[in-house]
């Protein structure tokens, strides 16, 4: 009887521990994909940015063509 308490307490450790590093896995993974997530959502806003500049540019560069033409 004592030997299957210290058999049965074994297993309850070994599963424990397991179960903690099985989570703290998951919650690694999942914050590795927020990471992705954000360096996506920065090159995305950085991509943006750089549209918006040339559209300044060649918005400015019509104005100059239509003073000209004026």
């Amino acid at each position: 009887m004592v030997k299957l308490k210290k058999h049965k307490a074994k297993l309850l450790i070994f599963a424990g521990f397991w179960a903690i590093l099985l989570f703290l896995n998951h919650n690694y993974l999942i914050f590795a994909d927020q990471d992705d997530d954000i360096e996506n959502v920065i090159t995305l806003i950085e991509t943006k940015e750089n549209q918006t500049e040339q559209i300044k540019i060649q918005c400015q560069d019509l104005l100059q063509k239509g003073e000209k033409d004026a």
